[in-house]
């Protein structure tokens, strides 16, 4: 049983690894190109304020992805089910976006 509880505390490492290393990459490849050039793309698909969003969605992908490393070495509490408590706090908001986009 314990050998069970080492294999899931540790099963997240590399999902975590692989999604905050994406997002920082995927940041860092909108800077290094400029925020202009990501702008005019956002601005051709019909964005509002490409500009802010440009920023906003590069800022985003960097914090967003050091957030998901520096949460890599944190363990998630679970409850009786399995589920961590965050999972079951998302799932109000992915359906809430689900219904709002229909």
């Amino acid at each position: 049983m314990l050998a069970a509880t080492k294999f899931q505390q540790w099963s997240l490492l590399p999902l975590r690894l692989i999604v905050g290393y994406g997002f920082i990459a995927h940041g860092y490849a909108k800077v290094s190109r400029g925020p202009d050039t990501f702008a005019a793309v956002l601005q051709a698909i019909g964005v509002p304020q490409a500009h802010v969003m440009a920023w906003l969605t590069i800022i985003i992908e960097l914090a967003g992805g050091a957030a998901v490393l520096l949460g890599a070495s944190r363990t998630v509490p679970q409850n009786d089910s399995g589920l961590s408590k965050s999972a079951l706090n998302t799932r109000p908001a992915l359906t809430t976006i689900t219904v709002s986009r229909r």
